[in-house]
């Protein structure tokens, strides 16, 4: 009888040895599956900031940190992306800019007026509080102002 029970304790104990490899084969495998992610989540808003992809790093940024990047990463790639955000902003800015004084330089009201307008848009004003602000949007004005009087004159 001692025997058998033996036999059985062994059995068990086999049994229960072969369940506990299963579980640590699965929680291994798990566990790579979330490292794959977790580097192919990095990766990929590696890539994203590296090509300044400013609308999909945010999604990027949300992805990586359910895939449990680095908190550290995470913190650099939102520094990152505030950067981008602001050299796009100063880049919008600067072609603003640009399509003013090639509106200035032109003989279109309607150029002028639609330049302005998008200039104002991204935040740009005439003169602000402090006296400060954008010359060229005064300097359309002015010219509007300037083509507007032409135009009534060719027409008398």
């Amino acid at each position: 009888a001692a025997l058998a029970e033996r036999a059985a304790l062994a059995e068990r104990l086999a049994e229960a040895e072969a369940e506990l490899r299963q579980a640590r084969e699965r929680i291994a495998l798990e566990q790579a599956k979330r490292e794959a992610a977790c580097g192919a989540a990095s990766d990929a808003l590696q890539q994203a900031l590296a090509r300044a992809e400013v609308e999909r790093v945010p999604a990027l940024i949300e992805d990586a940190e359910e895939a449990g990047v680095d908190a550290e990463e995470l913190r650099e790639a939102r520094a990152e992306l505030v950067a981008l955000e602001e050299q796009a902003a100063l880049a919008r800015k600067e072609a603003a800019r640009q399509a003013l004084r090639a509106a200035i330089a032109g003989e279109s009201i309607g150029a002028l007026q639609e330049a302005s307008d998008a200039a104002r848009a991204l935040g740009m004003v005439a003169v602000d509080a402090i006296g400060e602000g954008e010359p060229l949007l005064a300097e359309a004005a002015v010219r509007v102002e300037e083509l507007e009087a032409a135009a009534e004159a060719a027409e008398a």
